[in-house]
């Protein structure tokens, strides 16, 4: 059985991440658990643009689910940055009836040095400091709401 085919790996990072950053290659779509406010606000405290729950994370899941020929009962794989935000779509896709939902722990980045000369730099942990396949050339056929 091809694990693949039986699996639905969703990247619920924003497409600002992705296009700087690169994602899985095993991923089979980004579907944003966060999205950027509308209209867009700063936030003070984070020195960037607020970040709001995308208000059709779940529906757009469901989407990507049915066009893979995937059930809420399949395996549904969701990673993010560092970890974080996964546990947030997991528990919005648990709470609508998924059954086998799972994050990547780490992320795709991990968590940011603490200290050292490489203090805040994401280089110990995650998908892409692991080895696992990645790459900075995002298809367009896996991008949110491009299909």
């Amino acid at each position: 059985m091809d694990a693949a085919k039986t699996v639905l790996f969703i990247d619920v990072r924003t497409r600002g991440e992705l296009q700087f950053i690169g994602m899985p290659t095993l991923v089979d779509a980004q579907v944003p658990f966060l999205v950027e406010s509308t209209p867009p606000q700063w936030d003070e405290a984070k020195s960037t643009f607020k970040l709001t729950p995308n208000p059709h994370f779940v529906e757009d899941v469901g989407v990507r689910l049915e066009h893979k020929g995937l059930t809420r009962d399949d395996i549904v794989i969701v990673i993010c940055q560092s970890g974080l935000r996964a546990v947030g779509a997991a528990d919005a896709l648990t709470a609508a009836g998924y059954s086998k939902v799972y994050t990547t722990i780490d992320g795709f980045e991990g968590d940011p040095v603490p200290d050292g000369p490489h203090n805040g730099e994401r280089t110990v942990d995650g998908w892409r400091n692991a080895g696992l396949p990645w790459t900075a050339k995002l298809e367009r056929e896996k991008m949110y709401r491009l299909d």
